[in-house]
């Protein structure tokens, strides 16, 4: 069977981000975030060799979740949103409706795992260390990824965004009131 003429072949890429190449789309590879990702308001995450990007094997490596993360999610749910406003429907919207943001975003879900891990560190001296490292990777994993989609802000996103910033000042000002 001969090649159809009228179709031109084109170069194959195997550096794209791990969305484009989940959802089978042609990925621009633009760093931090490629175009897809920021259109769709999706956390971009590249295929990168180890040699190239240490930091990005490094994110890769913490891609998944593990059980000190639902340990942190556990925390985050019962006791850390409670601290965050004395008002009680408020402590709900940071227990619910925040949690239902960081279910889908990875960028949320992360900011709010890195606050649980240093309020939990500030409880638990004894971890503090391993905490505090835990969730200096989740904050910089989360803000990679979000300060890329905030160059271009859109409806389906801008939640999120705004979220992650609160959050972001939460994590900024639990950090120097506590571990200075």
């Amino acid at each position: 069977m001969q090649p159809n003429p009228s179709r031109r072949a084109h170069p194959k890429t195997r550096t794209g981000c791990k969305t484009c190449k989940s959802r089978k789309i042609k990925c621009d590879e633009q760093r931090p975030a490629c175009k897809n990702c920021l259109k769709h308001g999706v956390a971009c995450g590249f295929l990168a060799s180890p040699s190239l990007d240490p930091m990005l094997t490094l994110s890769q490596h913490a891609g998944e979740l593990n059980f000190l993360d639902l340990e942190l999610l556990h925390h985050y749910c019962n006791f850390t949103a409670q601290t965050l406003s004395d008002n009680p429907l408020l402590g709900d919207f940071w227990r619910l409706n925040v949690v239902k943001l960081g279910l889908e975003t990875d960028y949320v879900m992360r900011s709010i795992l890195s606050l649980a891990a240093l309020h939990l560190a500030y409880l638990n001296p004894d971890r503090k260390d391993h905490l505090l490292e835990k969730s200096m990777l989740h904050h910089e994993i989360s803000s990679r990824t979000a300060v890329g989609l905030m160059e271009h802000v859109q409806d389906e996103n801008k939640a999120h965004l705004f979220i992650f910033s609160v959050l972001t000042i939460y994590i900024g000002k639990s950090s120097r009131s506590r571990f200075r």
